[in-house]
């Protein structure tokens, strides 16, 4: 009678699932899909954050100061600008983006990557989705494809959770509202 089940990314979850519902249909939680790829994406603007320290100033500053601007979806980023100590001009979020890309060549594609998969996600568009696995498959940095192997040993669950408004994200926030 089970037709759902909404999990997180965890192989025994999904065993145990499998093996008491086993004509349910396994949905991941788009959080966790979005999640996945931007931890590889954050291990990656590290590593090369890092390398600038010493060579470069002034893009390992805009690196570490403005972490949550590479994580938001590249369609939301204002075009305000505002004035940048680091480079000394008036500089919007998107603006300042592409300037560490164009200087990161490995941390671009991961960001290509990451902003891909999340735009497949929020459109829910499995076609898409896949086209971007098979676009990025050999471009992006080895953590990043730590998550691609993941993505796509995942995809069928991916589909499902594609295909459906089904989320673990209420539950999880009533939870973590009891924890606190």
């Amino acid at each position: 009678q089970v037709k759902y089940i909404v999990m997180d990314m965890y192989s025994p979850y999904i065993q145990l699932a499998k093996r008491y519902f086993p004509k349910a249909n396994i949905v991941l939680d788009p959080f966790h899909i979005v999640q996945l790829v931007n931890r590889a994406f954050n291990q990656t603007r590290i590593r090369e954050m890092n390398q600038e320290k010493t060579k470069n100033p002034k893009l390992y500053r805009i690196l570490k100061r403005d972490w949550k601007l590479y994580l938001k979806d590249f369609l939301t980023l204002s075009e305000t600008r505002k004035y940048c100590r680091s480079l000394k001009q008036f500089i919007s979020p998107s603006e300042k983006v592409d300037y560490v890309m164009a200087k990161k060549e490995n941390l671009r594609q991961d960001y290509y990557f990451y902003q891909d998969i999340l735009y497949a996600v929020k459109r829910k568009d499995f076609r898409l989705f896949e086209s971007y696995l098979e676009r990025w498959k050999k471009k992006i940095s080895p953590k990043m494809q730590t998550a691609w192997k993941t993505l796509r040993k995942y995809r069928k669950y991916i589909r499902n959770t594609l295909g459906t408004s089904y989320s673990n994200g209420p539950l999880e926030g009533m939870n973590n509202f009891i924890k606190s």
